[in-house]
């Protein structure tokens, strides 16, 4: 099986210790059964492309595998001393988490608070892999937590071990043998022909300003935080500039999306009219989103909530337009490839969600077993025949 990091093949003797750790190990044996194993190199996006830290990590297991065959000596690695206290650990993993997830960095602070008072006065090697999972499984119980959150504390704690193995400071990452909980991340919620009239109907009349901004999000599938920006205490971007908007190309570009990585998103006729509308507003300077006057938008308002009820909607999220147009558009048998470029997701398994929607083919190959063979009889018959050449279809009948 291969094993892939960043769309790169792994050679054998490289891999990555956790995943999404971003961090490329490399093992080697050093004789007598003895295996070690090294940090080779770490991928810092805007310094170094994932190729060339490959290319470090696959050098650097040439120059041992070399080294012990010239039988340099390699010392037996010494345990480190139960001396951590859980509370440096924490803060060595909200340091890292600041410096290199700050998207995700005021997440990473609540919960380690939690998991701070959790393992109060532990020392972080003496926390085992079964104390970690009672008490997350007891908050678990306690906070009726979804599987997300409990995952999303398993992964903190995670890397807070990483962060500490890197330094030397610790010699085992507990967490990684506490098992994930199963996500089912498929949310099948789109507004019908219906439900799509009621809520324009209710938006234009209580809230007409709001019909362009509503149209952008329904006909571009953007996110939130990339149209209005995110603007949270330790982290802020713009939203969407106009700057990155070329309606001659019928293109909007998302200079640095929640990966990290620059998005292309294809524009229809639709979203270019109702960004007219908001640039008209606006001269075409600054931020997209504006309200009448012209003044930058920070946030989706109220006014999507309040639609929602004076149409008599429920069971839909903002989120939810995201998920509305990818479900559509492969309903009227748009190919998953097309709608992944559309959405602008970085791996085509996030689209794949949508594929079940897509029942054409299904349908097709469903059918071919009637073509073939025929029934001779209607299915709701109760009438049975000594023809040997005839399905026999018996109904509310036991047939022992």
């Amino acid at each position: 099986m291969k094993r892939v990091w960043q769309g790169l093949e792994l050679s054998r003797g490289v891999f990555e210790n956790d995943k999404g750790s971003n961090v490329l190990w490399i093992r080697f044996g050093v004789g007598k059964g003895r295996i070690k194993r090294e940090v080779a190199g770490k991928l810092v996006p805007g310094v170094c492309t994932p190729a060339a830290v490959l290319r470090d990590a696959t050098a650097l297991l040439e120059r041992r595998r070399t080294e012990v065959r010239q039988g340099k000596k390699f010392p037996e690695r010494q345990p480190v001393k139960p001396s951590l206290p859980f509370t440096e650990l924490a803060d060595d993993a909200l340091q890292y988490s600041r410096k290199h997830k700050a998207r995700s960095f005021e997440n990473d602070e609540q919960r380690m608070k939690l998991l701070q008072q959790l393992f109060r006065g532990r020392l972080a090697e003496e926390i085992t892999a079964r104390e970690i999972t009672q008490k997350l499984e007891a908050e678990e119980e306690k906070r009726s937590w979804a599987p997300a959150t409990f995952n999303n504390y398993r992964l903190l704690l995670s890397m807070a071990y990483r962060v500490a193995l890197e330094k030397g400071k610790v010699e085992s990452n507990p967490a990684l043998a506490v098992k994930l909980r199963k996500l089912n991340n498929t949310r099948e919620r789109w507004l019908s022909t219906d439900e799509e009239q009621r809520f324009r109907s209710a938006l234009a009349t209580a809230y007409p300003d709001h019909v362009c901004e509503f149209n952008v999000l329904y006909y571009s599938g953007l996110r939130l935080g990339d149209v209005y920006g995110r603007h949270g205490k330790h982290y802020q971007s713009e939203g969407l500039d106009w700057s990155n908007v070329k309606l001659d190309l019928h293109l909007a570009t998302i200079p640095v999306d929640k990966n990290g990585m620059v998005k292309h998103i294809p524009l229809s006729p639709e979203a270019e009219a109702a960004l007219r509308v908001l640039g008209e507003r606006s001269g075409y300077q600054g931020r997209v989103m504006v309200d009448k006057e012209g003044k930058p938008i920070r946030t989706m308002g109220k006014w999507f909530w309040k639609t929602l009820k004076l149409a008599g909607i429920i069971n839909f999220r903002r989120h939810d337009l995201r998920h509305n147009l990818g479900s559509i558009l492969v309903q009227h048998g748009v190919p998953l490839q097309k709608v992944q470029k559309v959405l602008g997701h970085k791996d085509l398994k996030s689209t794949l969600r949508y594929a079940h929607l897509s029942n054409a083919e299904g349908i097709e190959a469903a059918s071919v077993l009637g073509k073939v063979r025929p029934s001779a009889v209607e299915t709701d018959t109760k009438t049975d025949t000594t023809d040997s050449n005839v399905i026999h279809i018996v109904e509310n009948k036991h047939v022992a």
